[in-house]
C-alpha cells in the first residue's frame, strides 16, 4: 500500500475516528471556556499521535477492501479534508461565542462532508 493510500484509509480507522470525535468535543468545551490554547492542543495533538500510530503500525488493507474504504476512495479528497477542518473551525467559533446553533452548523458541515458521496449518488 502506498503512503498516499495509507493517508486516505487511516481516516476511517476506528481508533483514529474515535480520537478525532472525542478530542473535537473536548476541545470545543475548552474553547467554550475561552481557553483557546488547550482547545487547540486537544483538537490537534492527540489526532496527530493517533494518525502516526495508525499509519505506522496498523494494517489498513482490510479497510481499503471494505465498503467504507471504497466510499472514501471515491469521494474523499483534499477539498473534503479542508472542508471538515473548516467545519471544526465553524464549531469552534460557535463555542467561543457560546452560540449552540453555530456549533451545530459546524457539526453539520463535518457530517455533510463525510456523507457527501451519498448525496451525489442519489442525484
Amino acid at each position: 500500500m502506498t503512503y498516499q493510500e495509507k493517508l486516505l484509509y487511516h481516516q476511517i480507522h476506528p481508533l483514529k475516528l474515535s480520537v478525532d470525535v472525542a478530542c473535537a468535543a473536548l476541545a470545543l468545551y475548552f474553547v467554550w471556556q475561552h481557553d483557546w490554547l488547550w482547545g487547540i492542543i486537544i483538537a490537534f495533538i492527540p489526532s496527530m499521535v493517533a494518525s502516526m500510530y495508525v499509519l505506522k503500525y496498523e494494517n489498513l488493507e482490510p479497510l481499503k477492501q471494505s465498503p467504507l474504504g471504497r466510499y472514501v476512495r471515491s469521494y474523499m479528497n483534499k477539498y473534503m479534508d479542508w472542508t471538515r477542518t473548516g467545519g471544526l473551525a465553524v464549531a469552534a467559533a460557535g463555542a467561543w461565542m457560546h452560540d449552540v446553533a453555530f456549533i451545530g452548523a459546524g457539526v453539520a458541515i463535518i457530517c455533510y462532508t463525510w456523507l457527501a458521496g451519498f448525496f451525489k449518488r442519489s442525484a
